[in-house]
């Protein structure tokens, strides 16, 4: 009779062991996994605004930025005014 007692006691442990174990997992997936996503994402955001900040910056400083792409490529960026653009455009059309 003794065996059948532990067994049973074997048995109720390894269930709470498994119980344990996706209790832990389903928190996992549900508030930590999501926070660390979070900060991550702001973290990236966050570098984003700096170098789009640093950029309109050098822009405001140099009038012009250059952004090299690789394999001997550059993105040139210069202020843009509508205003310009239109009348030299009509400038061309006559």
């Amino acid at each position: 009779m003794r065996e059948g007692v532990n067994k049973y006691k074997m048995l109720f442990v390894i269930t709470l062991l498994i119980a344990l174990v996706l209790i832990l997992v389903l928190v996992y997936m549900l508030a930590i996994k999501p926070a660390i996503n979070g900060y991550a994402v702001k973290k990236q955001n966050e570098g984003v605004n700096f170098v789009v900040v640093d950029i309109i910056k050098q822009i405001q400083r140099n009038n012009y930025a250059v952004i090299p792409l690789g394999n001997n490529q550059s993105l040139y960026l210069a202020p843009f005014d509508p205003n310009q653009q239109a009348s030299t455009g009509q400038q061309l059309g006559q």
